[in-house]
């Protein structure tokens, strides 16, 4: 203020007019700032609600599926149960055929001393 007031008034005048344009620049550049940054924000709110929908989907499949694992437990268990009989009965198998095998070896065998 003390510098305008020593000033002559036609370089006071062209010093306003210049601080003015100055300060409508500056006030245009902020504006140009804000509207980035709004849009910016925008973006960013998009996302975010982008990001919690994904993951209400997932906490939903994940509690579908949290209330489907004891079934899915229970039906592996009698799968487990189901393969052991199968295999225990297999072995029976294996093992009736081994001893047929035996028996029939240990008839021919005889046959044979017979014959000699």
């Amino acid at each position: 203020v003390a510098e305008y007031e020593k000033a002559p008034p036609q370089r006071v005048d062209l010093e306003m007019r210049f601080d003015m344009a100055a300060l409508g620049r500056e006030r245009d550049d902020w504006k140009a700032k804000a509207a980035v940054a709004e849009s910016a924000q925008v973006r960013a709110e998009k996302r975010l609600k982008a990001v919690e929908d994904e993951l209400r989907a997932g906490q939903h499949e994940n509690d579908t599926l949290r209330r489907k694992l004891p079934e899915v437990e229970c039906r592996a268990q009698e799968h487990e149960t189901v393969r052991r009989r199968l295999n225990d009965e297999l072995q029976a198998i294996a093992e009736s055929l081994q001893d047929n095998k035996r028996h029939l070896h240990s008839e021919e065998s005889k046959r044979q001393l017979a014959e000699k």
